[in-house]
């Protein structure tokens, strides 16, 4: 499991996790990326301002993410 550091390195603050999700949307590559930085869907929603249930949605490819989202 990745440390906090290792956490805090690979998705850093929200407008970054922003940009991530703007260029990749692709389901399968959120997923491989929170869990490849040990996150959990609750961190990683939380650090995008978003719910968990918007997170799981995204993954499981019910509805995709609002590209609009800002980081507060």
């Amino acid at each position: 499991m990745a440390s906090r550091v290792q956490k805090s390195n690979v998705l850093h603050n929200a407008s970054a996790h922003c940009l991530l999700l703007r260029n990749i949307i692709d389901r399968k590559q959120i997923r491989h990326l929170r869990t490849q930085a040990g996150m959990t869907q609750e961190e990683l929603a939380g650090k995008l301002n978003v719910t968990r249930q918007a997170l799981s949605n995204w993954e499981r490819d019910i509805n995709e993410p609002d590209l609009n989202i800002k980081g507060r």
